[in-house]
């Protein structure tokens, strides 16, 4: 340790005695780069990244480049060097600064540097960590140069849900996909298995338990992210397992599965027959089928058809729970810009408000890779999740 000290102490005199210190920018002989994935969910682990570029020409021999965080920016929990095609052996990152020193720079070299920090499982949402470069320097043994810093900075910003696993739907399914009636009250597609068991979704008074969980699933951990949601809607008898001891969370949820929860969460009311030609008078679902059409939150596919087999998109179950808060006669108000997901652009024209909604709602969120992924299927432990947010966010209000 004390070596290793002794040489960074070195490094920084070494580095202050070179003959000329310049500022660079995108103009002058090196350049930097600050990327991170911008929507991180609580509870999540976020990374940065410092790509420095250093050109040939200028007899580079050091770098220094000095970070400057927000005030509530979380505990680093590791910093490292990820790529180094300088030659130079001292190169370090640390938690307020990146150094590197060696010979003169004989071609194109570039280091990159890895910041990895958690975010708070308690971060609020909308919560901004901002990370920036104070200042950079590149040390030249023969000349000297003069250029106007251009740091930039950029931010990390906390999103609402945990992110679930990304599923994909098989190739008959995405062929599917151009069948689905472009409506807010319909958006369903893709096909998936499932229990078809009224056992697997009942209804009672929904309410947060105090006791301890007696948890039935070998599947669900209690330091899994959707272990709360999971128990939320077991024990409100909202969701229970497709089989014994089984919950399998990473399974999507059908059209069928997510009309009934939300006709229990409703309390089963009683309601008009509505006539799909593809649902039976004799289902576990059909009540539920029944209500949810006739109450204007689904429409069905077309010709007369519910589809009740095929599976949830993350923007059609969006459109799907904002529908059923305009029944409810809720407040619809709340919307967010979503540009600071990278795939914002791809949530289709009739889901974009409902996106909005309810990601400023704080029912959906992003997934761990900054990404709304709206096209990607709802998973069982997902739907649990949004569960358990919209009874907090939205239905106690």
């Amino acid at each position: 340790m004390k070596k290793i000290f002794l040489k960074v102490i070195c490094f920084i005199i070494i580095l202050s005695l070179m003959p000329a210190i310049i500022v660079f920018s995108e103009n002058s002989p090196a350049s930097i780069n600050i990327g991170a994935i911008s929507v991180v969910d609580a509870g999540q682990e976020a990374v940065l990244t410092i790509d420095i570029t250093i050109n040939s020409n200028h007899d580079i021999q050091g770098v220094q480049v000095n970070f400057d965080f927000s005030d509530n920016f979380p505990k680093l929990k590791k910093t490292e060097i990820i790529k180094n095609t300088t030659g130079w052996e001292n190169v370090g990152v640390t938690q307020n600064n990146l150094l590197a020193l060696g010979n003169v720079i004989t071609e194109k070299s570039q280091i990159v540097a890895k910041i990895t920090f958690d975010v708070p499982k308690d971060a609020a949402f909308g919560t901004e960590y901002v990370f920036a470069i104070e200042d950079a320097v590149v040390a030249s043994a023969t000349q000297e140069f003069s250029a106007k810093l251009n740091t930039g900075s950029l931010k990390v910003v906390v999103s609402g849900v945990a992110p679930t696993p990304q599923i994909k739907p098989d190739e008959s399914d995405e062929k599917n996909n151009d069948s689905v009636v472009e409506n807010p009250s319909t958006s369903i597609g893709t096909t998936s298995p499932s229990k078809d068991s009224e056992s697997d979704l009942q209804n009672d008074k929904v309410t947060e338990k105090s006791a301890p969980w007696k948890n039935p699933f070998t599947d669900v951990r209690e330091s899994d992210w959707f272990y709360d949601g999971i128990r939320f809607a077991f024990e409100n008898e909202l969701m229970s397992g497709v089989d014994a001891g089984i919950f399998s969370p990473n399974s999507t949820l059908t059209r069928a599965m997510l009309v009934t929860i939300l006709y229990r969460l409703e309390g089963s009311p009683k309601s008009m027959t509505y006539g799909f030609s593809d649902v039976a008078r004799n289902t576990w679902y059909t009540k539920s089928v029944d209500w949810a059409a006739s109450s204007g939150i689904v429409n069905g596919i077309g010709n007369n058809m519910f589809a009740p087999e095929k599976a949830v998109t993350r923007e059609q179950i969006t459109v799907i729970f904002y529908n059923y808060t305009k029944y409810k006669g809720m407040d619809l108000s709340a919307g967010r810009d979503l540009m600071f997901y990278e795939d914002a652009k791809q949530i289709s024209p009739w889901a974009a408000t409902a996106f909005e909604w309810a990601v400023a709602s704080e029912i959906v969120g992003g997934r761990n890779d900054g990404t709304l992924d709206p096209t990607g299927n709802a998973s069982r432990a997902e739907t649990a999740t949004i569960i358990k947010r919209y009874v907090e966010n939205i239905n106690r209000k």
